[in-house]
């Protein structure tokens, strides 16, 4: 079992919502990459909700529902998974709901499962989301016996976006591990990593800008700089190296990847802190003066030794 599937698994009381039609081979090969939580919980509307990481509201008490897909973020008519728990002792049955759903789900209590968590009415059942709403933003609600008991929000997206989950900078020649980047000195080389688990066809590299390098940083497929990292697993890699500019002033900026043959970006805040890494070009450009003066030095040198065994001893 992939680590992407693991992840994914991690919302409770998740129901597989596939596509209509059996599911061909790519889909499978899709499913084999995991699932991961894309959008969480909502409340009851009687729970006084939180700030959560994504921004929805969160209650630590009441139902809730959570999504997550094959993917980072859910197509249009693409499968999902919907979670429910926290509901109250007792309870029998709910449904849920929504316009980018194509039909209701209705769920029960997940028998032995963690109190107040539910499954689907009939676990055999494949639903999906509907391929004929446009991408963005719709309401997802669960009702219980003729009451609303919780609400989200599920953002769809158009088919064969980009999937790109780490994206970050760090010193060239350490490691770099995980999906946060690691601030990088002025004047220094920096690593650039992308991983996409769902790259274009034939996109074999990746152009990144940001305000930090003096131009665009190319990234490729098999690079030798991959760190070889396991939170890449299932995904595609694309690594390349930029020097940071030396008049950098410590702070955050933005790095931009246009991928997927220039139709989408992708961007990430890095960190430039500490003290200018010593600008070495000097000492190269001396010391290259010096051996050129010394290389002149010996030719000539050999010149005229030559020329004063050509005229012979009597000449002077």
């Amino acid at each position: 079992m992939s680590r992407r599937w693991v992840c994914g698994m991690r919302v409770s009381g998740l129901v597989l919502l596939g596509a209509v039609a059996p599911m061909g081979a790519a889909h499978a090969a899709d499913a084999d990459a995991g699932a991961r939580v894309v959008a969480a919980v909502a409340p009851s509307p009687s729970a006084s909700p939180s700030a959560s990481a994504t921004g929805a509201p969160v209650s630590e008490a009441g139902p809730r529902l959570g999504f997550s897909g094959p993917f980072a973020q859910i197509e249009t008519g693409g499968q999902i998974w919907i979670g429910l728990e926290g509901m109250p002792e007792g309870w029998k049955e709910a449904v849920v709901s929504s316009p980018a759903l194509a039909e209701p789900v209705p769920f029960v209590p997940e028998p032995g499962g963690q109190p107040g968590t539910g499954r689907a009415a009939d676990p055999a059942r494949t639903y999906r989301v509907r391929a004929d709403i446009a991408p963005g933003t719709y309401p997802v609600t669960a009702s219980s016996e003729g009451r609303t008991v919780a609400t989200a929000t599920l953002t769809v997206i158009e088919p064969g976006s980009a999937d790109i989950t780490r994206f970050v900078l760090g010193p060239r020649g350490k490691f770099i591990g995980g999906d946060a980047s690691v601030a990088v000195r002025p004047g220094a080389e920096a690593l650039v990593v992308l991983t996409d688990y769902r790259a274009a066809d034939g996109e074999r590299s990746v152009v990144v800008k940001s305000p930090v390098f003096d131009g665009p940083v190319t990234l490729t497929r098999n690079s030798p700089e991959d760190p070889g990292c396991k939170c890449d697993d299932g995904g595609t890699v694309y690594a390349g190296h930029g020097r940071v500019r030396r008049a950098t002033a410590a702070g955050t900026y933005p790095m931009t990847a246009v991928s997927h043959h220039g139709k989408e970006t992708t961007t990430r805040q890095v960190t430039i802190a500490g003290d200018p890494v010593p600008d070495r070009m000097p000492w190269l450009i001396g010391g290259a003066g010096a051996a050129a003066l010394l290389v002149l030095a010996a030719v000539t040198g050999t010149v005229f030794a030559r020329r004063r065994r050509n005229k012979g001893p009597d000449a002077a």
